[in-house]
C-alpha cells in the first residue's frame, strides 16, 4: 500500500497511522490534488512541511545495498531493495559498474585475455566515500566480481570502521568460507525472507545470529554457521513487493562524481529499450557448469518450477512501463519458463496480449521442452525472440556436463523453432567452447549440428570458465590432478575465446552456410584448444565482426533494441518509427490462422514438477 501525500505530511508532523510500510520510499513531492495539501495551500505551514520533507530525503541512508557488477537489471538486488525499505525506509541501492559490459558487442570484439574489468583501483576511495556514513552495508556480487567486492569492503572499513558488512549474491552462496573472511555477515541461500527476518531483528534490538541462510562472524572471530531455510513457496513469492525500478532510491557510481541518481540515459546505456524480469524460479537440469547446482545442493526442490501469479508479473511490468513508456521489449531471464504447464501459459498469453501488448523475449528455453503448442501460445502473446541452450553438438560433451539429451533432440528442437522464424528475430543458441576434454570428433559433431540447423539463427558463444561451488569445479580439479589442461577461472571474461580454427569456423558457419567442399575442409582443420593448435586471432576477429554485423542487422530489421543498447533506439521510439515499423513490416503470429502442423513427432523428455497454481503450492507444503 502506497502512502498518500497527506499521510506523508502527517508522518512528518508526528501523527503516524498504524499502517504497513509502503513498498517503496514515499514520494516527497506534494500533490496539489491531495485534500490535506489543498487545505494547507494558503497557510504558512506548507513551506515548513516541504522543507521537512526535503531534509528527510537529504538524510544519509541507514542501509545501503551495493551491487558490484556490470548490470543494473539485477532482479534479486532490486527486489531486496523494496523489501528492505518496508523495514528500514532509509534504504538506498548503489550500483558499482565494473565496466566490462559483458553484453556489449564492442567489449566482445575487442576484449583481451587479461582484461577483467574497467573499474580501477584508483576508483575505490571515491566509491568508499559514498558509503562512509552508512550503518549497514550489503554487498552483492557474482564470483567474477568477488575480487572487486573484497577490495571495496577493505576500502569502506578504512573510512567507516563501525559499519556492519553483509555479503550476498551468488559468490557468497557458492563460496561462503571465502566471503566470511571479509564480511561480518554472509548470505548462503535465498535472501528474500531471510533478509526480512535479519533486518526486523536488528531494528528490534534482538539477537539475530540465529537467522537461517546466514553466517555470522563475531567480534572474537567465532563463525556462526546457520543452516538453510526452506525455499520460498508461490504464495510467499506473491506477497513480495515488486522490484525497485527507476525510482529515487537508485544511484550509480560515476568516476569523478561519486554516486549519482540513475537517469534515463543510464537505463538506455545498459538495457536499451528493454525491461528485465524473472517470473519463474527453478530449473530441472543439473548441468555441472551452472551455478544452479549450488541451490540444488541446498534444496533439491530447486528443480521444481515456482512462480507467483499471472496478476503479479503483469502488474510488475505495467508499473515499469508506466515509469518508462519507451520499454519496447520485456526480457524474461527465467531458466525454464517454457516448462510451465499449458493452462498457465494459455492464460498468461491471453492476458499479456490484452493488458500489456508489447513484445517479450524468453531467454530460458530448454530443448526438451520445445513444443509447438507452447511456442504458438507465446508467439501469439507477443514473443519476438527466444534463447535456447545447446552448449555442444557432441553427446559425449553433454554427458560430461550432465545435460539431458538423446540423439536428434537438439536438431529436432531447432527445427521446430525454425518453422516459426518469419514471426520472430532469429533465435539465439548458447554454445560452450574451449572445453578441456573435447576431442576433434566432438568439435566436428558440433560444427555439423550448426551446419545442419535451419536458418536464420544466431549464437551466444562462451568460453568455458571454472565457477566455484559447481560440479564442474570438481571435474576440473580431477582433470588437473591427472595433468590434463584446465580452464581459466570465472574472473576472466567468458566472451574471450581461444582463436583456434575450430572457433573461427564456428562463427563463419553460423554467419553463412559454406559449400560442402569448404565445410569438409573446416572439419578436417578443427582441432581442440588443449592440443595447442595454430592460432588465428585476426581471422577470429574478422569472423566475429561479420557475425555481429549480421546479428545487428537482424535486430534492426525488427526494430528491436533489447540487445542493442544506447540512445539511438530511444530516438527511434520517440519519433514513433519503431511502432510504425513493427506494425506494418513485422509479421505477427495469430493462433488459429498461422498454426503449423508438425511434420514429425516432437521428442520428449521427463517434464519437471511445477506448481500449476498457488493452491497446488499450498497442498505441496505437506507433501
Amino acid at each position: 500500500m502506497f502512502r498518500s501525500t497527506g499521510q506523508t505530511l502527517l508522518d512528518c508532523m508526528g501523527f503516524v497511522r498504524n499502517e504497513p510500510s509502503s513498498h517503496s520510499l514515499p514520494d516527497t513531492t506534494l500533490d496539489p490534488s491531495d485534500p490535506l495539501v489543498s487545505s494547507l495551500r494558503t497557510s504558512e505551514t506548507l513551506p515548513m512541511i516541504q522543507s521537512a520533507l526535503d531534509a528527510t530525503q537529504a538524510k544519509p541512508p541507514r542501509f545501503a545495498l551495493v551491487l558490484v557488477g556490470d548490470y543494473i537489471a539485477v532482479y534479486g538486488m532490486r527486489k531486496l531493495t523494496t523489501s528492505a525499505q518496508r523495514i528500514i525506509p532509509e534504504t538506498r541501492a548503489f550500483y558499482v559498474s565494473t565496466g566490462g559490459r559483458l553484453h556489449s558487442i564492442k567489449n566482445i570484439l575487442f576484449s583481451k585475455k587479461n582484461q577483467k574489468s574497467h573499474l580501477c583501483d584508483a576508483d575505490l576511495p571515491e566509491v568508499a566515500a559514498g558509503l562512509k556514513d552508512v550503518e549497514l552495508i550489503g554487498f552483492s556480487s557474482m564470483t567474477i566480481d568477488s575480487d572487486w567486492t573484497k577490495k571495496l569492503i577493505a576500502e569502506v572499513r578504512k573510512v567507516n570502521p563501525n559499519a556492519t558488512i553483509i555479503w550476498g549474491g551468488m559468490h557468497s552462496i557458492v563460496r561462503p568460507e571465502d566471503a566470511i573472511e571479509h564480511a561480518d555477515i554472509v548470505c548462503t541461500g535465498e535472501g528474500d525472507l531471510a533478509l526480512d527476518e535479519l533486518l526486523t531483528k536488528m531494528e528490534a534490538g534482538e539477537d539475530y545470529t540465529d537467522v537461517e541462510n546466514f553466517w555470522f562472524r563475531k567480534a572474537d572471530g567465532e563463525i556462526v554457521r546457520n543452516g538453510h531455510r526452506a525455499l520460498m513457496k508461490p504464495e510467499e513469492m506473491e506477497l513480495r513487493p515488486h522490484p525497485a525500478y527507476a525510482d529515487e532510491s537508485e544511484t550509480i557510481f560515476e568516476r569523478g562524481k561519486g554516486f549519482v541518481p540513475i537517469s534515463l540515459g543510464t537505463y538506455l546505456d545498459f538495457n536499451g529499450l528493454s525491461y528485465h524480469t524473472l517470473w519463474t524460479q527453478g530449473c530441472p537440469y543439473r548441468c555441472t557448469y551452472c551455478g544452479n547446482t549450488a541451490f540444488l545442493a541446498i534444496d533439491k526442490k530447486y528443480a521444481s518450477i515456482r512462480q507467483p501469479s499471472i496478476d503479479y508479473i503483469i502488474d510488475e511490468v505495467k508499473q515499469a512501463v508506466a515509469k518508462h513508456p519507451h520499454i519496447n521489449t520485456v526480457v524474461f531471464d527465467d531458466d525454464c519458463m517454457a516448462a510451465l504447464p499449458l493452462p498457465i501459459l494459455k492464460e498468461f498469453g491471453q492476458r499479456w496480449k490484452k493488458e500489456v501488448g508489447i513484445p517479450f523475449f524468453v531467454a530460458g528455453i530448454i530443448p526438451s521442452y520445445v513444443k509447438r503448442e507452447k511456442l504458438e501460445i507465446l508467439l501469439d502473446a507477443g514473443m519476438n525472440r527466444l534463447r535456447m541452450g545447446i552448449q555442444s553438438g557432441s553427446n559425449r560433451m553433454l554427458k560430461f556436463f550432465k545435460r539431458p539429451n538423446k540423439p536428434g533432440l537438439l536438431l529436432n528442437a531447432a527445427s521446430v523453432i525454425g518453422d516459426y522464424r518469419k514471426y520472430m528475430i532469429p533465435p539465439a543458441y548458447d554454445m560452450i567452447v574451449d572445453i578441456p576434454v573435447e576431442e576433434q570428433e566432438d568439435l566436428q559433431q558440433t560444427l555439423q549440428l550448426i551446419y545442419d540447423m535451419p536458418r536464420p539463427f544466431t549464437l551466444n558463444v562462451f568460453s568455458l570458465r571454472n565457477i566455484p561451488g559447481t560440479v564442474l569445479e570438481d571435474q576440473l580439479q580431477k582433470l588437473k590432478d591427472e595433468n590434463h589442461p584446465g580452464v581459466d577461472d570465472i574472473d576472466m571474461n567468458y566472451h574471450t575465446i581461444s582463436p583456434t580454427m575450430a572457433n573461427v569456423c564456428l562463427f563463419l558457419i553460423a554467419t553463412i552456410r559454406p559449400p560442402k567442399r569448404v565445410f569438409k575442409w573446416m572439419l578436417a582443420n578443427a582441432h581442440p584448444s588443449h592440443e595447442k593448435p595454430k592460432l588465428y586471432p585476426f581471422l577470429l576477429w574478422a569472423a566475429r565482426m561479420m557475425f555481429f554485423t549480421k546479428r545487428g542487422l537482424n535486430d534492426l530489421r525488427f526494430m528491436d533494441f533489447s540487445v542493442l543498447p544506447g540512445k539511438f533506439g530511444y530516438f527511434m521510439w520517440k519519433i514513433g518509427f519503431i511502432r510504425f515499423w513493427q506494425k506494418h513490416f513485422c509479421r505477427h503470429f495469430h493462433l488459429g490462422d498461422d498454426n503449423i502442423i508438425a511434420e514429425k513427432e516432437e521428442m520428449n523428455l521427463p517434464v519437471p514438477h511445477t506448481y500449476s497454481s498457488l493452491a497446488d503450492a499450498g497442498s505441496a507444503k505437506g507433501s
